[in-house]
Formats: C-alpha cells, structure tokens, sequence
C-alpha cells in the first residue's frame, strides 16, 4: 500500500527542522503533482520524505475534547494519550487536488475509528501544520492539523477498539496526563487559531 508523502526538500526552509505550528494553506503546502507515492515500509526508511497525516481533534459544546489511550499498531506510542484522530493517506484516497486528497484520508480514517459515523467534510476546520524533529515519529511525519465540532443533535459516537478507553474532557485535564506530543501541538494550533 502507498502512502501520500512530500520530499523535505519541497517543503518551505526550516519547517523540516525543529518544532513548527504553521498556517500554511494547504494549496500552498504542496500539490498533488508534487507527492509521491510509497510503500510504508520505505517510507518509514527514507529520511528524504516526510508522511503525510491528516490530525483531527474533535471538540463539543462544552470545549471537552475527544481523548483515548493510544494501544495496537502504533507501538511507539502505545500507553500515551491522544487527542488526535489520524492516520496515513493512503494511494486509494488520491484526489485531483492534495486538499481533496487530505480530505478524503481524513475521512477515511474517521469512519474506520468510529462505528457508523459519516463524516460531513464541511465540518472540519483546518488549522494548520505540525512538524517535530524530537522523535522518530516526527521526522518521518507532517501533520496537517483539523479541528471537528461536535453537534449537540450528533449521535453518540462509538468507538472502534483503536481507541481504548475514549472519553471527553476538558484540555486541562488531558494535558496533565502523559500525552503524545503531536497532541499538545495540535492544541496550541487550534488555540492559536482563536479556537
């Protein structure tokens, strides 16, 4: 299976180096001309390219967040909380734009994490670009950050088994425990947003 990725060398100077919570637009990010298309296997090798990952973090009514204890595939974040619903665009998810492209990962992702849910692709807000070079995860990795609200009238959501123990709260109270560090950036780009 191939995953939607950017060489580094195409993305603006510096943003592959250190921590960056950027507005870039998504149009100006990339085009969809300028991806490539790899196995995941070589694309967690090839330090010449970053994948791409569409972040959602959903938030209610009441500014309580959507949080889960990160368990199964993802190994080198298992036992941190997340506030983020992510995942690899994969080749099948290809668009003719790379916003649509994102889009239609990000959505992809979503209704695999949760039974029943049709995701509205104008509900999603998008707020901006996360990179990191502390991790491992970071330097192969470009989050392309999403804020989701949830209506009052949606259904409860039911999660798959990805998301062990789900549950709403407040950001405070998710950041006082042990968190993935794209979470924490995801959150100061929405509140740098004004969100």
């Amino acid at each position: 299976m191939g995953v939607c990725c950017i060489a580094k060398s195409r993305l603006p100077q510096g943003l592959t180096k250190g921590v960056h919570i950027e507005r870039i637009p998504l149009d100006v990010l990339c085009s969809i001309e300028q991806c490539f298309w790899l196995e995941r296997s070589d694309a967690e090798q090839d330090v010449r390219f970053m994948q791409i990952i569409p972040y959602t973090v959903m938030i209610d009514a009441q500014h309580e967040i959507v949080s889960y204890q990160r368990h199964g595939k993802e190994k080198r974040l298992s036992g941190l909380w997340s506030c983020g619903i992510g995942g690899h665009i994969e080749d099948g998810d290809k668009r003719e734009s790379f916003k649509e492209t994102v889009l239609e990962g990000l959505c992809r992702e979503m209704k695999e994490e949760f039974r029943d849910f049709t995701p509205d692709s104008q509900k999603f807000s998008y707020q901006g670009v996360i990179t990191e070079d502390h991790s491992r995860v970071g330097l192969m990795h470009l989050g392309c950050v999403f804020l989701y609200r949830v209506s009052p009238d949606e259904e409860p959501l039911v999660p798959g088994e990805e998301l062990l123990h789900m549950k709403k709260e407040t950001v405070e109270c998710f950041l006082r425990k042990p968190h993935e560090y794209w979470s924490e950036l995801a959150l100061t780009a929405i509140k740098e947003g004004g969100e």
